[in-house]
């Protein structure tokens, strides 16, 4: 349960809690990066569902700085 799952923008780092109720930490990299992926909106509603089901919400991160990352890093390796 200490894993670390992190993409820039991929439904696939939610599937272990989908399909197997684990929550694993998520970081989520796409607002670190000037990208043009569609739908802004529909992807923030996507994402904010799905960390609405976890029980501990603080373990889906979506960092909008470097400061930010590093920050949910160091707090990752606190927490493990």
């Amino acid at each position: 349960n200490n894993s670390v799952l992190s993409t820039l923008t991929s439904t696939a780092a939610f599937m272990p809690k989908l399909l197997w109720g684990k929550e694993y930490c998520v970081i989520l990299l796409y607002k670190l990066f000037n990208l043009s992926l569609g739908d802004d909106s529909l992807r923030e509603d996507l994402y904010e569902g799905l960390k609405s089901e976890y029980e501990d919400p603080c373990k889906v991160i979506i960092p909008e700085t470097e400061e930010e990352l590093f920050k949910c890093l160091q707090w990752i390796l606190k927490e493990n």
